[in-house]
């Protein structure tokens, strides 16, 4: 595994993490931190290379909930992510991407492998699933549809629950999806009798559907390729495509928890870095008024 540029054991990586974690220093970051109330923060200077990702780590162990590390660029992210993979395979990592797509510039083209990971964060966040929540100062300022406009636009299936496949396929044609004869990419759906299958915007893999007349007998995750189980679910939640999602668009911040944590990287330049990232949003915005 590899910690910042360097490979290390995982012995190494546990031993590291107990150093930190039990120093004094640390232990007295941990006190001040202990005491703040909500919307007070506690400042960290000296801290170089990853062992700033261990004391966010260290941070997640606290307390459960949602933690929100806000780092300068894209490549910052990345690597605080892929460094706490390492340091806390236990904790749920949740790497926000910026969308890759901008409606006021033409000449950018959409990302599609950075849309749908970002809507799995989307949907991990309103979930309110425990998790460290990494993104970049682009990621953060992009606007998404709020969080009542995505769970009014949502499907919830789950096994037990009584629904004509018709129906589903006519809600799902709703929210954007296309059917086919077999589900190879996101936004597709097919029927086979009693099984539907459904390739989400969010996730990696396809889900199929199987019905004992209108009741949901059985979810589960395939591989388009092989059509062999990956997992089984009990419930899965349809996200419609949030690109194109109607309603008003509001800052991301909106859905993270109130009762979050945040972690901010190198202030300064995040401040510096926001700027001209709203600048050029709003100069594209102009042009294509």
């Amino acid at each position: 595994m590899a910690i910042g540029n360097t490979d290390v054991s995982r012995e190494t990586v546990f031993s590291i993490s107990e150093k930190i974690w039990t120093g004094q220093e640390y232990a007295q970051l941990e006190q001040a931190l202990t005491g703040i109330d909500a919307g007070d923060f506690v400042s960290v200077h000296g801290a170089a290379g990853s062992l700033k990702s261990f004391i966010v780590a260290g941070i997640a162990r606290q307390a459960s909930g949602c933690l929100l590390c806000v780092l300068p660029y894209a490549e910052d992210a990345a690597y605080l992510a892929s460094d706490l993979a390492e340091i806390a395979p236990e904790d749920n990592i949740l790497l926000l991407p910026p969308s890759g797509d901008d409606p006021y510039d033409p000449e950018r083209l959409p990302d599609s492998e950075q849309a749908i990971a970002r809507n799995d964060v989307l949907q991990a966040i309103i979930s309110g699933v425990d998790a460290i929540v990494v993104a970049s100062v682009e990621a953060l300022v992009e606007k998404t549809p709020s969080e009542r406009t995505i769970i009014d636009s949502s499907l919830k299936l789950a096994v037990g629950m009584e629904l004509p496949p018709s129906r589903i396929v006519e809600n799902l044609i709703e929210l954007g999806f296309s059917r086919v004869d077999f589900v190879q990419e996101p936004g597709e759906l097919a029927v086979r009798g009693g099984i539907v299958d459904i390739f989400p915007y969010a996730g990696s893999f396809p889900i199929r559907f199987e019905f004992f007349g209108d009741e949901i007998d059985s979810i589960r995750e395939f591989d388009p390729a092989s059509q062999r189980s990956v997992s089984r679910l009990d419930e899965k939640l349809i996200l419609p495509n949030l690109h194109d999602a109607e309603g008003g668009l509001e800052s991301i911040l909106s859905i993270i928890p109130r009762d979050s944590r945040l972690v901010v990287f190198d202030e300064s330049t995040i401040a510096g870095h926001a700027e001209p990232v709203l600048d050029r949003a709003t100069k594209h915005f102009e042009v294509a008024r």
